[in-house]
């Protein structure tokens, strides 16, 4: 099912997984996917959410959070790559999308 959010270019896909995750595909007019948001009781496989694009993810968030544990918190800006993940008494969200990418009339803040 593809919603459409009142007064706004912002059209996404839904789905929740057996885990309660919650994972919203923003999608442009044109069907081209250039957002992810989730949240939910745990981390979705983020490799399956930025596709190609998990490398260059991975490989920022490592070096900017060189002592860290894990990818659960962090903000990653590389090029036209924006990712930020956060995690909070088991409530774990993020959301990723491409600058170049976001439709007319879009912003970072319309994605939730």
């Amino acid at each position: 099912v593809l919603h459409q959010a009142t007064k706004s270019a912002v059209r996404w896909q839904e789905s929740t997984d057996v885990n309660q995750i919650r994972v919203r595909q923003y999608v442009s007019s044109s069907g081209q996917v250039y957002a992810v948001s989730w949240d939910g009781p745990a981390m979705p496989d983020v490799t399956v959410l930025l596709g190609t694009w998990f490398d260059r993810y991975r490989q920022e968030a490592s070096a900017a959070l060189p002592n860290a544990g894990g990818l659960h918190s962090s903000r990653v800006s590389s090029g036209d790559l924006m990712v930020e993940t956060a995690v909070r008494l088991r409530d774990f969200s993020g959301r990723a999308w491409l600058l170049s990418a976001l439709p007319a009339g879009v912003t970072a803040a319309d994605i939730e």
